[in-house]
């Protein structure tokens, strides 16, 4: 996937699915090719403990991806915003870690139009702190649907 310029690689940044140096690995060699995504399991945001997902019991760890009963990794348990500050700390430039969870995604579904921030784009957007890369606010559709600082979601 990393030699075939024709293909879009989806990237779980969670540094348990994959290590720092290959999340640094694979931005490197498939540049402007990667997504990040994060294969969360239904129970993520769940307290700790154990959980049914499809016939499976998932046992549920804080700041682990969920695990079977037989201890394998049965899907991630990470926000998408912690998936591009573990990019960046692996080493990824900020605009290429933005860039695999707006622009590349958006080419990748046959979007190419949108996430951009430029005038005439969909005024759809996160608003991300600058010291934590933590999701401040989210706009879509030009209104502010999200507010970490009042916890507010708009329906």
């Amino acid at each position: 996937a990393l030699a075939n310029p024709g293909l879009t690689l989806g990237l779980i940044a969670d540094l348990h699915h994959v290590d720092a140096e290959a999340v640094r690995l694979a931005f490197a060699a498939a540049r402007g090719r990667v997504m990040l995504v994060t294969d969360n399991v239904s129970a993520f945001g769940m307290p700790p403990g154990e959980y049914e997902l499809g016939g499976q019991m998932l046992t549920i760890v804080e700041g682990e991806p969920a695990l079977r009963e037989d201890g394998t990794i049965a899907g991630a348990a990470v926000r998408l915003d912690t998936c591009v500050a573990n990019a960046v700390a692996s080493g990824v430039a900020l605009r290429d870690a933005i860039a695999a969870v707006t622009s590349v995604p958006a080419t990748a579904l046959g979007h190419a139009d949108l996430g951009h921030l430029r005038p005439g784009a969909a005024a759809d957007f996160v608003l991300f702190g600058a010291a934590d890369l933590r999701t401040e606010q989210t706009w879509i559709g030009g209104a502010k649907a999200f507010d970490r600082d009042r916890l507010t979601v708009r329906d």
